[in-house]
């Protein structure tokens, strides 16, 4: 499983990988080093932000996308891996940032309870944090923000510049400050910071070329820990090894599945070449979008139906019919046979199959013989009911609904028209974002869809207005669910256009 997941992530683009990410909930604030006469501080000056998630607005969108990306890369693989052991309150895991629950602070409830307060840990945590820093002009950077906060009395007074906000921070959430540096330096420190911790432990890695081998992580536990899981009489240390990219890619795998914009349960692709399906295009398709992926959705999208309904009991939609099996029955029943060839095909075909199933036969009187049927002896076809298809296996049965309800036609003819004023549009060989004009001629029925449904039809082809009676622009004749039209689009002009 983990080869399939591996490969499912290395089809996915930068981008896809970045799809539905959102940032947590609570407190985020943005710090910057200042800098006069050559020497660097911090002061109340240096709060360039701050905003608390559940205040946002629209315009508060991009800091806090801007801070749900530099908190991805500068998170702690697990608390198990973070530079505040073994208190395990600070999820930080970057010199760069510094992410703590309002709970571990004064007044919050698991204050009392650690024996080492967390204003008295963060010197610790950035020593940790530091020393996945080269630069020395960097370090010195980091120093001015480490001696902004590192104390009881320093945090309070940080966090005084900004009181309302903080005061409104619930226990479980989240109180991060980030200083204000380029995403590079966050990502270049993670690097490295992954390259040691991603393995499940680091005591059995082994380096073969360039390339790093050690045990998973991904969801598993260590039998080192626990004796009694491990081979005693073997001969090798661990059972297998995986590289430091797929484990790359299985820590990225958790962090998406997280964000749940993927199907639950996720399908599994065991050959490479079954990523290069339509069904993975949909995954990114919606990915691209960052919308949460559900069976539903995509079933619903991708079939253009209304709905979707899951059920156990499929009885309202199909029905059985069945036939005496003659080679069985003729020897055991010849005289009734035509009387169990009519009582079968008046049979309660539900009824019937509930019967075979729970008894293991059918049994009926005919011309006063009782008549006991096995699943042998029956030709059984499933059946369906007037106005619904279905198809199925031993396991799955999908049933479609095909009643067409005025509702359902109406609508049907608006995806028509819309369609073909988009086909109009390209051999018009308008612009993705030209706006235009859209008429209709020789239509009664199109012209007043048009007019009903004229705000949806001109969302999806952004069109300014609809007019009916004329053509103009370029113009073309359409048959429309067996309604002759004719349909013209007009770019309109813009300012200067002279054509």
């Amino acid at each position: 499983m983990l080869q399939e997941i591996n490969n499912f992530m290395n089809t996915l683009s930068p981008e896809l990988k970045q799809a539905g990410l959102k940032p947590k909930e609570g407190l985020h604030v943005l710090l910057k080093v200042q800098e006069k006469d050559g020497v660097l501080f911090m002061d109340e000056k240096s709060v360039e932000q701050v905003c608390l998630t559940r205040k946002a607005t629209e315009f508060d969108e991009p800091f806090l996308q801007r801070c749900a990306e530099l908190a991805q890369v500068s998170w702690c693989v697990n608390t198990n891996k973070c530079f505040d052991l073994p208190a395990k309150g600070i999820h930080s895991c970057s010199p760069y940032c510094v992410a703590l629950k309002r709970e571990s602070l004064e007044g919050g409830g698991k204050y009392s309870k650690d024996k080492i307060k967390i204003y008295d840990r963060v010197e610790a945590y950035f020593t940790n944090a530091v020393a996945f820093v080269v630069e020395e002009e960097e370090k010195e950077r980091i120093s001015v923000f480490r001696n902004f906060i590192n104390s009881r009395e320093k945090l309070n007074a940080l966090f005084g510049y900004f009181q309302a906000d903080f005061e409104e921070v619930k226990d479980k959430e989240y109180i991060i400050l980030y200083l204000d540096e380029a995403i590079e330096k966050y990502r270049q420190v993670n690097e490295w910071y992954l390259s040691d911790k991603l393995f499940n432990t680091n005591e059995f890695n082994v380096k073969v070329g360039n390339e790093i081998y050690g045990t998973s992580d991904f969801l598993n536990g260590f039998p080192t820990k626990k004796p009694f899981l491990s081979h005693q009489s073997a001969v090798f240390d661990i059972a297998g090894r995986i590289t430091g990219e797929m484990a790359r890619n299985l820590h990225s795998f958790q962090e998406i599945m997280l964000r749940n914009i993927l199907p639950r349960p996720l399908p599994l692709f065991v050959y490479r070449e079954e990523l290069q399906t339509e069904e993975l295009s949909i995954f990114s398709k919606y990915l691209s979008e960052g919308k949460k992926i559900g069976y539903q959705e995509i079933i619903r999208d991708e079939l253009n139906v209304k709905a979707v309904t899951f059920t156990d009991d499929v009885r309202a939609f199909t029905t059985y019919s069945f036939k005496p099996q003659l080679k069985t029955v003729g020897p055991k029943y010849g005289k009734s046979l035509n009387g169990i060839r009519a009582y079968l095909s008046q049979a309660d075909g539900n009824k019937a199959m509930d019967e075979l199933k729970e008894k293991g036969s059918l049994t009926f009187d005919v011309n006063d013989t009782t008549v006991v049927l096995l699943e042998e002896d029956l030709l059984i076809d499933m059946a369906q009911t007037e106005g619904y298809v279905s198809d199925g296996d031993n396991e799955i049965t999908v049933v479609l609904n095909t009643q067409l309800t005025p509702e359902l036609i109406e609508e049907g003819f608006i995806r028509e028209i819309i369609s073909k004023v988009q086909t109009m549009r390209k051999e018009a060989d308008f612009e993705v974002t030209d706006k235009i004009f859209i008429y209709c001629q020789g239509n009664d029925r199109i012209g007043e869809l048009l007019i009903t449904h004229k705000e949806t039809i001109q969302s999806e082809v952004l069109a300014l207005d609809v007019k009916t009676g004329e053509t103009k622009g370029y113009v073309k004749e359409w048959n429309i669910n067996g309604e002759e039209v004719t349909l013209g689009v007009e770019k309109q002009k813009k300012e200067g256009d002279l054509s």
